[in-house]
């Protein structure tokens, strides 16, 4: 039989479970707790009385009143549940279930006696019952209720001669309601003092989770904010050192340069690992797919720690087997940053010998490849307690390691998010003295050619389209780099160190595009860009693009909300900020660029 004749008896039994036994909402056990109880209590209790009074028809032929009543206050019950699932409200609906167990009791019991009536007993759970599902003052409340009742009940038998028991008067007394009553009251306020337990307990838990996600949403809007300052001066930092890199400085002058560099680009990945954690922490990582060549992006790992590894004078070998393609489709810049730090890693743990990553291909059956990444080492190892929290965030092997090595212990938390983001798995053999062997497994579709190369840069170096630039920016060191790029590829450029000076310029003076910082004082960069998209004026519609150092921003796509066309991410390559505003500038015609200064005029050559 096939899987389509089961599908109607599943869907019922999932149905009837979710019925019976509601799942937690929002991870609060003991509010599902109290639901299940309400449920299974009414439906429990519509049978017992179905079958009560069902069973006890006979007894009372002259009083149809008694088994009416009983059996109509039985079937409501069922009700219950059903307006609890059509959204009455958990209160509503116990206060409901209540009313309708105890007022058919005592419309049965009104006729043939008091206290220690057969039916009578049943109304004894009412107060215990209403304990569990709502608290103490209320039980009490409710026992108060039945006690008066019965004690109405007392006083008309007195006056109508019915016994105390209509079954059996010379064998029960009073002294049995009496401890009935207070065996009852007993159970109420121990219920109902346990539930108050609960649920104070169930408060405090809510309250030290909340302030638990406020101290993690604090920690991580930090983590953003420290970024976010330390991209700021990178910027300028790689920035000069571009610039410089163009210049024909002296030997010495340029291995100075290239160290300078080195190491800007290793604070940049420190900042970029932050950076990582952070958008994990607000599931904004994102991939995407493109196609590219991984021999070209091994390579480009290659030349990256190869430096590296040759200062220390390890051996550093990468071998790609020929199965693996060419052209494939998926995230390089994500792949290369996981194989990049499980290379930066074993180069760093590594005092002597080798590292070596072997690239393998398998082809599956759907046409995609089955891709394997292992990187070997003959580093310390690592001890079997470590691995099983080796992945986790801020963990590093030997409390040490950072004393010795430096690192966040974010690397293989971020490898471990990301391979899991790209739908594969990474794992890691590692023996104490014998070194460290990590294996990432991913599956990927073949690419049908790739991309034309793009131009060098050195050939990138004027403008297509100048034009007139108002660069809003607060930093001054990213203030003089951004100007030496611009103006050296023949724009014009003026400076407005905040929001406010921006929209006097451009109250003044005609543009033909904004470079718009995000975080400034006075006024910042979506507010800036809010108040020029609402003014009405010739401006409203100039191209903007954010400069920002604010990660969760670009990935949130916050600066598009405020109404800014593009974006370009701190640190910012010049050749990245030329091809953005060429292309923005070409979608508009430029405004007149007067002449007469120096600063003006595009420069020679």
């Amino acid at each position: 039989m096939s899987d389509r004749h089961f599908t109607l008896p599943r869907r019922t039994a999932a149905a009837l479970r979710a019925f019976l036994w509601p799942a937690p909402r929002g991870g609060d056990l003991l509010r599902a707790a109290r639901e299940r109880l309400l449920i299974l209590f009414a439906l429990i209790a519509g049978i017992g009385g179905t079958t009560t009074a069902l069973s006890s028809l006979h007894l009372f032929p002259q009083q149809p009143l008694i088994s009416a009543g009983g059996l109509a206050g039985a079937l409501l019950l069922f009700t219950v549940p059903v307006c609890f699932h059509l959204g009455l409200g958990f209160r509503r609906c116990a206060w409901l279930l209540i009313l309708l167990y105890v007022a058919p009791i005592l419309v049965t019991i009104l006729p043939t006696g008091g206290l220690l009536a057969g039916s009578a007993l049943y109304l004894l759970a009412a107060p215990v019952i209403t304990g569990m599902l709502l608290g103490l003052r209320p039980a009490l409340g409710v026992g108060a209720v039945v006690f008066l009742a019965v004690l109405g009940l007392y006083f008309w038998r007195a006056r109508t001669g019915l016994p105390v028991h209509a079954m059996d008067p010379d064998a029960m007394a009073y002294s049995i309601g009496y401890a009935l009553a207070i065996l009852v009251l007993g159970l109420t306020v121990a219920v109902g003092a346990f539930h108050g337990v609960v649920e104070a307990t169930n408060r405090a838990l809510k309250r030290a989770r909340d302030e638990a996600e406020a101290a993690n949403e604090a920690k991580t809007q930090f983590l953003a904010n420290m970024s976010h300052e330390l991209r700021t001066p990178l910027n300028g930092i790689l920035g000069f050192a571009d610039l410089l890199s163009a210049m024909n400085l002296p030997p010495e002058a340029a291995a100075y340069l290239r160290h300078i560099r080195t190491a800007g680009g290793d604070l940049l990945l420190l900042v970029n690992d932050v950076l990582d954690f952070t958008r994990a922490a607000h599931g904004a990582m994102t991939l995407e797919a493109v196609a590219f060549d991984p021999r070209e992006l091994l390579e480009e790992l290659r030349g990256r720690v190869g430096f590296r590894a040759e200062q220390k004078g390890i051996a550093l070998d990468i071998a790609v087997a020929p199965e693996v393609p060419r052209a494939l489709r998926g995230d390089p810049l994500r792949l290369r940053q996981v194989i990049g730090n499980l290379l930066d890693n074993a180069v760093k743990f590594t005092e002597a010998g080798r590292v070596d990553l072997a690239v393998g291909a398998t082809k599956t059956a759907d046409g995609t490849h089955r891709l394997s990444f292992t990187v070997s080492d003959t580093g310390p190892g690592i001890p079997p307690e470590a691995l099983a929290r080796i992945f986790e965030r801020f963990t590093q092997a030997d409390s040490s390691t950072t004393r010795r090595y430096g690192g966040s212990g974010l690397g293989l938390a971020i490898v471990h998010a990301l391979v899991e983001l790209m739908g594969g798995s990474v794992t890691v053999e590692s023996e104490p003295g014998r070194g460290s062997r990590f294996t990432v497994l991913l599956t990927l579709p073949e690419a049908q050619g790739l991309p034309a190369a793009a131009a060098p840069q050195a050939l990138r170096r004027r403008a297509e389209h100048p034009g007139r630039i108002l660069l809003v920016e607060d930093s001054e060191t990213n203030q003089e780099l951004f100007r030496a790029v611009l103006t050296g590829a023949g724009h014009v450029v003026e400076i407005a160190p905040n929001g406010r000076a921006a929209l006097d310029a451009l109250d003044s003076r005609p543009f033909d595009l904004v470079l718009m910082d995000g975080q400034m004082p006075v006024m910042g960069g979506h507010d800036t860009t809010r108040a020029i998209r609402g003014s009405g004026r010739d401006y409203a519609s100039l191209p903007i693009i954010a400069i920002t150092a604010d990660a969760l921003s670009v990935e949130n796509g916050g600066y598009r909300k405020a109404g800014m066309n593009d974006q370009l991410a701190k640190p910012v390559e010049p050749q990245r900020m030329l091809a953005k505003v060429d292309l923005w500038m070409g979608r508009r015609v430029p405004a007149t660029i007067p002449s007469g200064t120096a600063e003006e005029e595009p420069p020679k050559g």
